[in-house]
């Protein structure tokens, strides 16, 4: 394969770049759907969008660099077109000829620079020149994304996609029929990309706020109007592999396959590979890519010890992510580290400006992604700035923003407690305020002063219910914090550097924030806004988050049933002794609201004189990971006679409203059966409730042998005229523990 300079030629090797490996590149091959993405050549480290123009003319834009080939793949000619210090951010062609480049550049400020490249050769020649598309220090024009459209010489249509966090999804669109000359602005439901097949005709499609809720527009009118309809059906899945297709005609597409794995030495790799079909995807062949220069990038993770607030906070150096919604379980596997680099996700968990529904998020659902290997960046979206533009805003009046700011902060952490991320006080985690940009022209200095109490009041209110207070948003609102009465302990730059995962990406060197404020383990930093990435076979569109910083933690609590024994016959009002051995299999400590509890609240065996209460048996605190222990406890059968089944559990009360058993007690509680006799003729007085002795924590029991102190003996010596008492017989516990492995699990209070 050869890639073509316009000064000069040069042969070049098929090198693979996957987000720091090196992979050599073989000759194209057909292959029947689905691929085996493996088997295709791969190249560099981020493959950023890609356009077929013919069969055989194309271009794909490799990191920061345009590539156009006539056959194929066999030949690649670099046409980057020159920046001038700015940088390439979307691309259009509108046949083998004409195309366009949107250059833009972050000046000082926080000003957004656009400029315009057009080609009218393939590339070899491109000219320059400024656009004006935004008043003066306007948020809308801090891009987060930029997409462009060209359908002909003369109409094209640009999108600017403003740079917030992934709760929100908003744009502007702009139109030209002078083919970039001047832009005319225009309206857009959402900050997504547009598909026009004619002038007047278009459609949009992407999630109205983040990537909750999917919808689908069409345009009329060449873009002055939307209206929602319904969203088309893919006619058949994607193939294996394949993230994004790109179609000439619908027997003719390119597309892009992308495939990702970690191995033990730190190098993450995604690779990404270009195909064709011309029978609308029965079968593929690979086309080769350009050469690029592959960079060695790896991840280090090092988790330092709790931080601040107790045992729901861990300062964390690594790599996180986020979008919309929660990861499903089956994505949080899929992703989960070594998987991908990725160890930490954040949680939209409430908030007046919330826009992802995240309706399935429980103390339930992050156990189980606890337990997958993940941590949280819990964040709440409340009232935005006062001179924001958005729906839910905070007041002008500095002290109503105050009160404001601690009405927020007692919600968050309430719904926090809710989702066991506090300890039962409320207190232990952190929190972060997602603030969108404000004030970009700095001079509304209401404003500001109303955010900075408003920060001041949740910062203090935060911490006085005992937790870790965090913000999120762009450097130069941050900094206006420094000076406030409570300063956030925590924060969280948006401040993008990167397109993609990058392992070299860091917290520090921020515009306006010195390296020496927030520097004690107290940054998360949001390099790299909304694009796709493939771990684990699946992709998702996220934000990547570089961390030296504060995130949340949920302890995972977890036991197994090594054995147990009790009478199996009692008479009716008498006592026995039972007992059971547990292990404590999961990440910490029992604590002082662990309990050996019954499965149901109304337990007829319930012995009021030892019990500690109708739910709560006996404690279980202070009980370390992988340590067992050995607990007596009395059974007063009931008045009545009969065969009782009765259920025992490990549970932790007062996690919020709910009571979290592990295991899940539906399917593996601990279960005594029990036939309580009436009493024999002549029926003598019930014993007393024996004396339990506790069996020291450490001593050894076999898993399925009686423990020979704990001999069965009658409860009452019949005498020789009497009916004997049925003989008891002592029921060791012989199976698998088929609930050692189930995380916590919701249950309702009382239940």
């Amino acid at each position: 394969m050869k890639v073509l300079h316009p000064s000069s030629e040069r042969l070049g090797l098929w090198i693979a770049f996957l987000v720091g490996a090196v992979a050599f590149v073989f000759a194209p091959a057909a292959v029947t759907e689905p691929p085996d993405p493996d088997s295709f050549p791969a190249t560099f480290s981020h493959l950023r969008d890609f356009q077929p123009l013919t069969a055989e003319t194309g271009w794909v834009w490799l990191d920061d660099d345009l590539y156009r080939t006539t056959d194929a793949g066999r030949n690649w000619t670099l046409i980057t077109p020159p920046t001038a210090g700015m940088e390439l951010s979307a691309v259009s062609f509108a046949d083998a000829l004409l195309g366009w480049a949107i250059l833009t550049q972050l000046e000082a400020g926080e000003v957004m620079r656009y400029a315009l490249a057009h080609t009218t050769d393939g590339g070899q020649t491109w000219q320059t020149h400024s656009l004006a598309l935004f008043e003066p220090h306007e948020v809308e024009a801090l891009a987060g994304a930029v997409y462009v459209q060209f359908i002909n010489e003369r109409t094209g249509w640009l999108v600017v996609k403003r740079a917030t966090s992934r709760n929100f999804n908003l744009g502007v669109l702009f139109r030209t029929d002078d083919g970039g000359a001047t832009w005319e602005r225009l309206s857009l439901p959402i900050g997504e990309p547009v598909h026009f097949t004619d002038e007047q005709v278009g459609v949009l499609a992407g999630d109205v706020m983040g990537d909750d809720a999917h919808l689908s527009y069409r345009t009329d009118d060449g873009g002055e109007t939307w209206r929602a309809v319904a969203s088309d059906a893919p006619q058949r899945p994607p193939a294996a592999g394949i993230t994004h297709e790109r179609q000439i005609t619908p027997g003719v597409k390119w597309a892009v396959s992308t495939s990702s794995s970690c191995a033990s030495n730190g190098i993450c790799r995604q690779a990404s590979r270009l195909l064709r079909t011309f029978d609308g995807g029965q079968t593929w062949q690979a086309m080769s890519l350009p050469e690029t220069t592959p960079t060695e990038t790896s991840f280090t993770e090092t988790s330092l010890a709790p931080n601040v607030a107790g045992d729901r906070t861990l300062a964390f150096q690594g790599q996180g992510f986020d979008k919309c919604n929660y990861p499903s379980l089956t994505q949080g596997q899929a992703w989960a580290f070594p998987n991908s680099p990725y160890q930490a996700v954040n949680l939209y968990i409430g908030g007046s400006s919330r826009g992802c529904a995240n309706s399935g998020l429980s103390a339930s659902v992050l156990a189980q992604l606890t337990l997958q290997g993940w941590r949280f960046i819990p964040t709440w979206v409340g009232p935005q700035a006062a001179c924001s533009g958005y729906n839910s805003r905070m007041s002008y009046d500095t002290g109503v923003a105050y009160a404001q700011g601690v009405a927020e902060a007692n919600a968050a952490v309430d719904v926090a407690t809710n989702l066991g991320l506090t300890m039962n006080d409320g207190s232990g985690t952190v929190l972060y305020y997602d603030l969108e940009i404000y004030d970009q022209g700095n001079t509304d200095f209401a404003c500001q002063e109303a955010a900075k109490s408003f920060i001041s009041g949740w910062s203090a209110q935060v911490r006085a219910r005992g937790n870790t207070a965090g913000v999120y948003g762009i450097p130069r609102n941050l900094i206006t914090f420094v000076g406030i009465a409570n300063v956030p302990d925590v924060i969280w730059p948006a401040s993008w550097v990167h397109s993609a995962y990058n392992a070299s990406a860091h917290v520090w060197n921020l515009n306006y924030i010195d390296n020496s404020l927030w520097s004690n383990h107290q940054r998360i930093r949001q390099y790299a806004g909304g694009h796709d990435e493939t771990w684990g076979g699946v992709t998702l569109n996220i934000d990547s988050n570089v961390s030296d910083g504060v995130v949340a933690v949920v302890p995972i609590y977890r036991g197994e049933l090594v054995t147990y024994l009790y009478d199996n016959e009692m008479l009716v009002g008498s006592t026995q002794v039972a007992e059971v051995r547990l292990k404590n299999t999961g990440m910490n400590a029992w604590d002082a609201d662990t309990y050996l509890a019954p499965g149901d609240v109304a337990n007829p065996f319930h012995d009021a004189s030892t019990w500690v209460s109708s739910t709560r048996i006996t404690t279980t605190a202070g009980v370390a990971p992988n340590e067992e222990r050995l607990y007596h406890f009395v059974l007063r059968a009931p008045a009545a006679s009969g065969v009782y089944t009765i259920n025992f559990g490990l549970v932790r009360e007062n996690v919020g409203t709910s009571r979290l058993w592990f295991p899940r007690p539906s399917i593996g509680e601990i279960q005594f059966v029990i036939s309580v006799n009436p009493p024999p003729t002549n029926t003598p007085t019930p014993s007393p409730t024996p004396t339990i002795t506790p069996t020291p924590s450490r001593t050894p029991t076999p898993s399925s042998t009686p423990t020979p102190s704990m001999t069965s003996t009658p409860s009452q010596t019949p005498t020789p005229s009497e009916t004997p008492t049925p003989t008891a017989t002592r029921t060791p516990f012989t199976g698998t523990p088929e609930f050692a492995f189930f995380p916590l699990v919701v249950r309702d209070a009382g239940q």
